[in-house]
């Protein structure tokens, strides 16, 4: 075993010494991997951000979930009923009748309305929240209680959507998973007063209970979930009063009767079973669909962004492959003379791939220090408010190695195989 490893440290020596006294002829080599090692790095770096940001949970599920479209009758409307009073409070009361009335529809689950807080909406409320001193600003979603049991959200301690939308009762709050920041453990805010930068109207009361921590939610699914800072109001009366026309209504289908939901609300809606006073359903759309009309801009662009480092990948791997390709075809001589001496197939092949790697490495190691100010520089993507992470830097310095070590490879491994299956004879007398 000791004769093996001295064997092993020999070769190295060997070929080490070898690379240093062709560095003249190596140096451009050298500078070329240097070079395209922080090419890849870079590349890599692009990809993990967008790998990482679309493995986050949603922190909701839209599942069997459908937004629908409610409509007034105005006073030119045919269907408009004349004799029903119209005031903002007969509308809130309307409202909250539709959705009581959809509440007991056999198929229904629950039946959740807010301030367009569900997913895929463009607006978005943002306040200022205060615990003591300590400030922060999150967006507020405003809703009513069963909002949560529709998109299932979920405590930070494990409380389930329905032990959630208990809490939210008498004027408390929820607040996300660390809406102070990372740092701040908001466990150790729970049962104590928070105040909003808002209020609605003079039954509001401030500052408010935090009864619950809840993990963070994302508007969209290509959002970063630290970002995702929010605390969750009640939707009282008044509240509602001040925004009736920016309420939006969705509503989860029992998953059992998820089956055919899609005609049996069409016939609802046709037949006029969802209206009350002037107010009725005249449409909906899943979650699904939602996504799909939301996002599709950013999927195009993310398409086109990953084409582009792939593209930019294929054209650093055809580079080095037909560099390393060359390199050993320059080389078919020696490689004639090694098996006119004695040396296996294996022997020539690993030598080679041996001298690759040194060379690689050799250079990847300074091509480290100019990743690392590259980010340092924040020129890179921001993940998690940073641009420099010791486990992403690590996570794709590896990646990176393991890539320029298997483009390599394929470029040695053809050609190299080629000439050991070549005849030293012949090889030796076309030199």
């Amino acid at each position: 075993m000791n004769n093996k490893r001295k064997n092993i440290g020999r070769r190295y020596s060997y070929i080490l010494h070898q690379i240093w006294n062709e560095r003249r002829s190596n140096w451009a080599m050298m500078a070329e991997l240097l070079i395209v090692s922080c090419v890849v790095w870079y590349l890599v770096d692009c990809a993990y951000v967008i790998v990482t940001r679309a493995m986050e949970p949603l922190g909701f599920d839209a599942t069997n979930c459908y937004r629908l479209d409610v409509s007034k009758f105005d006073e030119s409307s045919v269907g408009y009923d004349t004799a029903h009073p119209d005031s903002m409070e007969i509308n809130i009361a309307d409202f909250l009748a539709l959705a009581d009335r959809l509440r007991h529809d056999a198929d229904i689950e629950a039946v959740g309305y807010s301030l367009r807080n569900d997913p895929y909406q463009g607006m978005s409320y943002s306040t200022e929240i205060h615990y003591d001193t300590l400030p922060t600003s999150a967006r507020m979603i405003l809703c009513n209680p069963d909002f949560l049991k529709v998109f299932r959200y979920r405590g930070a301690n494990g409380e389930t959507p329905g032990q959630l939308a208990a809490m939210l009762k008498n004027g408390n709050v929820l607040l996300s998973h660390q809406a102070f920041g990372k740092e701040y453990d908001t466990n150790k805010l729970i049962g104590k007063e928070m105040k909003v930068g808002i209020s609605f109207g003079s039954n509001d009361t401030l500052p408010r209970r935090i009864a619950a921590t809840f993990m963070p939610v994302k508007r969209f699914s290509r959002e970063e979930i630290t970002k995702q800072k929010s605390f969750i109001l009640p939707a009282t009366n008044e509240a509602m009063h001040q925004m009736i026309y920016s309420i939006s209504l969705a509503i989860r289908v029992k998953e059992n009767c998820a089956q055919g939901f899609s005609d049996r609300f069409r016939q609802k809606i046709s037949g006029k079973q969802l209206r009350v006073g002037n107010y009725y359903v005249n449409g909906f759309h899943s979650y699904g669909e939602l996504k799909r009309n939301s996002e599709a801009k950013q999927d195009t662009n993310m398409r086109y962004y990953t084409v582009a480092i792939v593209f930019l990948l294929v054209n650093v791997f055809l580079g080095l492959l037909g560099t390393f390709w060359l390199r050993t075809q320059h080389r078919f001589p020696e490689i004639g003379l090694q098996k006119a001496i004695g040396a296996t197939n294996t022997d020539i092949t690993l030598r080679l791939l041996t001298e690759a790697i040194l060379m690689m490495t050799i250079a990847f190691l300074p091509s480290l220090i100019i990743d690392f100010n590259i980010a340092h520089a924040n020129l890179t993507e921001y993940y998690q408010g940073e641009t420099l992470a010791t486990g992403r830097f690590i996570i794709c310095a590896a990646i990176s190695y393991v890539l320029m070590m298997l483009i390599i490879a394929l470029g040695i491994w053809f050609p190299a195989l080629r000439a050991t299956k070549a005849n030293p004879a012949d090889v030796l007398r076309g030199e």
